[in-house]
């Protein structure tokens, strides 16, 4: 898998929105949890909020070495999954 490099949270945090934006139209928030002390670990949530139905979700969870590593994953899981959408023309996540 290629790792695609993100210079700092924020440029990857926008990457990620804007595969999700894509999807339909919503408000992406980002959550960042340490599961041990000192901040190693993360465990990064995606939660977006739809204006339109005035709901939220939890899109997906997942955990990474630190906050760059859980983006990283997060956006490599969402490309492939957005690409298998465009592909199949199933719905994966929204």
């Amino acid at each position: 898998m290629d790792r695609l490099e993100f210079k700092n949270i924020y440029e990857g945090e926008f990457m990620i929105s804007e595969i999700i934006k894509r999807r339909g139209q919503c408000y992406v928030h980002f959550d960042y949890n340490s599961i041990y002390n000192g901040g190693t670990n993360i465990n990064l949530s995606i939660i977006v909020y739809y204006p339109k139905y005035k709901t939220h979700i939890v899109l997906h969870r997942i955990n990474g070495d630190n906050m760059i590593d859980a983006l990283h994953k997060m956006y490599h899981r969402l490309h492939s999954e957005s690409t298998i959408k465009n592909y199949t023309n199933k719905k994966i996540l929204l």
